[in-house]
């Protein structure tokens, strides 16, 4: 999950910087896109379904099972929502009116980004709250 997840913010990153930064200028002066960004674009749709997978393959087993041992519930918690976010302002750049598409990307790519840390943070946090085995004495 882990690879996947920061795959999937790479090309994320990747399309950002091609869109916003690496626009060069055509032979008439105007704007063109990088040659970057549509592959970036298309590469981070194909990840977002291997993390879809990813994703609900976990729930059967990990999700269900922190939330029974009530083990790292913000972060957790925290981190499907992040990720119905993404799913859905995903879905909403293909399928939502035009004049949706400007905050369903600024949306997008704000959660996306903020992912990142929240990924980290949980693992952080299931690392502090799994139990220590017991204590052998050598003496």
């Amino acid at each position: 999950m882990h690879a996947c997840t920061l795959a999937l913010a790479l090309s994320g990153v990747a399309w950002l910087l091609a869109h916003h930064l690496l626009r060069a200028t055509g032979g008439f002066g105007e704007e063109v896109p990088s040659p970057i960004e549509p592959w970036a674009l298309r590469l981070h749709g194909m990840l977002a379904y291997v993390f879809l997978l990813v994703l609900g393959s976990m729930t059967a087993v990990h999700i269900v099972f922190g939330w029974r041992l009530k083990r790292s519930l913000w972060s957790g918690g925290s981190l499907v929502a992040a990720s119905l976010v993404l799913l859905a302002s995903g879905l909403a750049l293909y399928y939502a009116p035009e004049d949706w598409h400007g905050g369903a990307s600024v949306l997008h790519w704000a959660v996306g980004l903020g992912l990142l840390p929240l990924v980290w943070v949980h693992v952080l946090a299931a690392r502090r709250s799994r139990p220590q085995p017991p204590r052998v004495n050598a003496d």
